[in-house]
């Protein structure tokens, strides 16, 4: 069995921040962490644990955008033609761009099934990612449910930020 790759946050690094100093509700708050990773990914198209993803997608103009980046490796592509017979196609990749490219072949509309993996390598995660998973934690453990209306303003602040201001 595969291990999971590591979160982004350790249990002590939430602890600290969350100022708990005993174990009481460590397994609380282990809980919180993926989740809050969860958030921070659907929110921004990141993935900030490198992970395999496979998605259905049609091209569109001679384009395919991934819905997980950065883009890490492109693995298997294709589809299963009118007969059932399975198809591989190998487009255009240029990591850590999620666009794919090329001349894409007629499928009769089966969607090509893409496998790819996407991800930061661990301790490269955003700063500014970090403290929105952190904010969402506090308001969770704070307000005993996930996540308040000031948590979400705090993260959604810092994803803003992170993809239409900063460079």
């Amino acid at each position: 069995m595969a291990t999971a790759p590591p979160e982004p946050l350790d249990i002590q690094t939430v602890k600290d921040y969350l100022r708990v100093l005993d174990s009481v509700e460590d397994s609380k708050i282990t809980a919180m962490i993926p989740r809050a990773r969860l958030w921070v990914e659907e929110h921004t198209g990141l993935a900030l644990v490198k992970r395999q993803f496979t998605e259905l997608h049609s091209p569109n103009n001679g384009v395919v955008r991934l819905y997980r980046g950065p883009l890490v490796t492109l693995g298997a592509c294709g589809w299963t033609d009118s007969e059932g017979a399975p198809q591989t196609f190998a487009p255009t990749a240029t990591p850590p761009s999620t666009k794919l490219t090329g001349a894409w072949p007629s499928t009769g509309g089966a969607p090509f099934a893409i496998t790819y993996e996407a991800g930061v390598d661990p301790g490269q995660e955003d700063a500014r990612l970090i403290g929105a998973m952190l904010a969402l934690i506090e308001g969770e453990y704070s307000a005993g449910y996930a996540y308040p209306p000031e948590t979400i303003t705090a993260a959604v602040n810092a994803v803003f930020y992170l993809k239409f201001v900063a460079p």
